[in-house]
């Protein structure tokens, strides 16, 4: 190629990329209507890799768009790129610094902890050098990231840092909002949910005022849970409709789909079986069409095979939890298999199958006994050791 074709060449490539930064400025609901351009996009990416004089350029647009690739679920097909941007831009702190953000969020969405840990451990040594004010942004993802490991006392520490650090910060509303929703998720993991209802309260409000629908339909969701735990089961229902309502508006399927796994879970409670039956074959379908995603298809597997169960249909039941049992070993949740054993145990023992029954009792124990330090997995230990001895009396 000429140098006169380079200077062409490499001039469309930025008015593409400037144009859709453009379209994806305009905000969520204007950015959707490109989606089909997907691909469009992530090639603008890669050809502006190559080329040295584009290399901060494309880092600017990488950063700009992925919010929308990540709602779009398409977060997997980026990750090659930002592994090649993240080699290219060594010597660049502050591009260097909103790839590796990037691309240690797409190893924590994959459940890919311990790399996304090193990702963002790099990212905040650079911001404390090259650019201070994104330093909150970065621990609000160790938050996240550390709740997902099960380290709740960091998590929570490195939450509270990020609150203060944010509050010293102009027009950083946004980014408070992020932190308050990401400091109530390990308040509820604690246990500690009236805390977490007053965070996710304070987030609402922000994103309101920002007008940022999709996150505010994520805390809405979050704030749901939150008064599920506490059994206030028509505030739940308010809020996860509230979070269908402006996800409805968006192509959004990833968080659409989590709200619906937990409206789910609140009609199961209230023993309403064909309706949650009803939204989570439906949500099941639309789940096989995205790449990846793999954890919250086998909530949703594992959730339609405990309805199943309660209506005593148990060979749907046990196709849908060996269904999920496959889906948490590609994403590396050996707490929520366990879960799923736990509960085929359950179905094998409702068939008076009791010896099948303490085969999933003890994978169960075997897989919780790796984390001891989790309430839920020692509420699971009692439960499959009461259970086992009370086949085991079945048995003779």
């Amino acid at each position: 190629m000429t140098n006169a074709a380079k200077e062409i060449y490499t001039a469309a490539i930025l008015n593409g990329q400037q144009e859709y930064m453009r379209v994806i400025a305009r905000g969520e609901r204007a950015a959707d209507l490109i989606r089909s351009e997907h691909e469009s996009m992530k090639r603008a990416a890669e050809e502006g890799l190559r080329f040295p004089q584009l290399w901060e350029q494309t880092a600017v647009y990488i950063d700009t768009l992925f919010s929308a690739i990540e709602r779009w679920g398409e977060w997997s097909e980026w990750m090659i790129l930002l592994q090649k941007a993240k080699v290219v831009l060594t010597d660049k702190p502050r591009s260097l610094l909103r790839i590796l953000y990037w691309l240690g969020h797409i190893y924590y969405l994959h459940r890919n902890f311990e790399d996304a840990l090193a990702m963002l451990t790099n990212a905040l040594t650079i911001a404390k050098q090259a650019d201070p004010p994104f330093i909150p942004l970065i621990q609000q993802r160790l938050c996240n990231i550390y709740l997902s490991m099960g380290k709740c006392d960091a998590a929570r520490s490195i939450g509270v840092d990020a609150l203060t650090y944010c509050h010293q910060l102009e027009e950083a509303d946004a980014l408070a909002a992020s932190i308050h929703d990401s400091v109530g998720l390990v308040a509820m993991q604690m246990g500690l949910y009236e805390e977490a209802v007053d965070h996710f309260k304070t987030a609402v409000s922000l994103w309101k005022q920002q007008h940022l629908q999709t996150q505010q339909s994520r805390t809405e969701t979050n704030l749901g849970v939150a008064y599920f735990q506490l059994s206030q089961f028509d505030n739940a229902i308010t809020h996860f409709k509230h979070a269908l309502a402006h996800l409805e508006q968006l192509n959004s399927p990833v968080d659409r789909l989590k709200t619906i796994n937990n409206l789910a879970s609140i009609y199961y409670m209230q023993a309403a079986y064909k309706k949650a039956e009803k939204l989570l074959i439906k949500a099941i379908a639309e789940g096989r069409k995205l790449a990846g995603a793999y954890h919250l298809r086998g909530s949703l597997s594992h959730n339609l095979g405990n309805t199943l169960l309660a209506l005593e249909r148990f060979g749907e039941a046990e196709v849908y939890l060996n269904s999920s049992l496959h889906l948490w070993h590609i994403a590396n949740d050996i707490l929520e298999a366990a879960n799923t054993h736990d509960t085929l145990g359950e179905l094998f023992q409702a068939k008076q199958s009791f010896e099948k029954a303490i085969i999933h009792y003890k994978q169960a124990i075997a897989f919780a006994k790796e984390h001891l330090d989790n309430l839920q997995a020692q509420t699971l230990l009692q439960n499959c050791e009461r259970e086992i001895e009370m086949c085991k009396a079945q048995l003779g």
